[in-house]
């Protein structure tokens, strides 16, 4: 029987390799449309670096954080140093910091997205909630 962290690992994985070719495919898109009059304002070019970002984020997440539980330093170094229960801790945190991670890169995107696909309904959303600055 499956754990639930391991059905969401690979589930967040599995949507990690697909986003990333979307974020890249969205970063062309915005690049060869930024000197247009629609395209050419500051918030766009925020939303080129933050693509950059996201890219950059899901890629550390998915490639880095596999790589170093299983064939990196990290691994000798808990099996040689910690012993046998401390590669199983260091594996657990990792474990659990990667879906963490690939989250908030997911949740960013689709904040950003949603602010890309309806400006008027973010800006009056999240401008109201912070009336108090």
């Amino acid at each position: 029987m499956l754990d639930a962290t391991v059905i969401i690992s690979w589930s967040l994985t599995i949507f990690a390799l697909v986003s990333i070719p979307f974020c890249t495919l969205f970063l062309c898109m915005l690049i060869k449309y930024r000197n247009t009059t629609e395209f050419n304002h500051a918030y766009y070019k925020i939303l080129m670096s933050l693509t950059v970002a996201d890219i950059l984020q899901l890629t550390v997440a998915e490639f880095v954080n596999q790589f170093l539980i299983f064939h990196g330093w990290v691994a000798d170094f808990c099996l040689n140093v910690l012993g046998d229960f401390g590669a199983h801790v260091i594996t657990m945190i990792f474990w659990g910091v990667g879906p963490l991670h690939f989250l908030i890169a997911i949740s960013m995107a689709v904040n950003r997205f949603t602010a890309y696909v309806l400006p008027l309904q973010f800006t009056k959303g999240h401008m109201g909630s912070a009336r108090w600055l």
